[in-house]
């Protein structure tokens, strides 16, 4: 099969008979406007997750950031070392935060590419001391857990990030950029706070804002955890998907 834009993953959709499903509403109106698909030959359905494996209650992972009582808030990066997830933007905001006099500890949490080239990343924008590098990492949960604001700072490439909707489980509050399919899950001022794509600037004030604004962000968590248990859970995710292949390949019903 091929695959008419590079900028769409072919891990963000698949096709049965004459019906395509993608994961993202965004890439459902891509490949609607470019095949011209009608609505019936066409679904959206996201990537469910384990919500009761991402819960707020539950350990929180040792990272290599002070984590007793009255340190400085946590704000991280968990993902692939990868060019378009935006760790660059991630370093610049972090940059203006500290020249602003505001005391955060940075962690960025993932593998991939080699790490060399994101701690030169670090220290090009000047925040070499003050982000941390855990590397790859099993127990996301308790990672998310550690963490009081998430950002997800891509600038392409992304449809509906699982660490979006991980993080919403988890009751972590998330920054994200409105690329692609994450405006999505972090739906600005109801489950989380968007800055537009590229924009240090702009992140840098809508991580500030997560972590003095506690009240709204508190709210914010519980109807991104809400929204995560009523439409993204794995369960809700199987259900669909049964429904799609008794509608479109005649599966007998129980």
């Amino acid at each position: 099969m091929s695959y008419p834009n590079p900028s769409v993953s072919k891990h963000a959709f698949t096709t049965f008979a004459d019906h395509v499903l993608t994961t993202s509403q965004k890439i459902t109106d891509h490949f609607q406007q470019i095949f011209h698909l009608a609505n019936d030959h066409i679904t959206t359905l996201p990537t469910g997750i384990e919500v009761s494996r991402f819960h707020p209650a539950g350990v929180k992972a040792k990272l290599p950031i002070r984590q007793e009582p009255g340190a400085p808030p946590v704000i991280g990066m968990v993902s692939v070392l990868r060019s378009w997830k935006g760790h660059g933007v991630f370093f610049e905001a972090v940059r203006k935060l500290h020249e602003a006099g505001h005391c955060f500890q940075c962690v960025v949490v993932g593998g991939g590419a080699p790490v060399e080239v994101f701690t030169g990343m670090a220290r090009q924008h000047g925040v070499e001391d003050q982000v941390k590098f855990a590397g790859h990492r099993e127990d996301v949960p308790e990672v998310l857990r550690a963490l009081d604001v998430l950002c997800i700072p891509s600038v392409k490439h992304e449809g509906v990030p699982q660490i979006g909707l991980q993080a919403l489980a988890c009751g972590t509050s998330v920054v994200g950029s409105d690329c692609g399919g994450i405006p999505e899950i972090i739906q600005d001022g109801m489950t989380g706070r968007i800055a537009p794509t590229g924009d240090a600037d702009a992140l840098a004030v809508r991580i500030l804002e997560a972590v003095t604004q506690k009240e709204a962000t508190m709210r914010m968590s519980q109807v991104g955890r809400e929204m995560v248990e009523k439409k993204h859970s794995l369960n809700f995710m199987l259900d669909c998907l049964e429904d799609i292949y008794q509608r479109y390949l005649g599966t007998p019903n129980g």
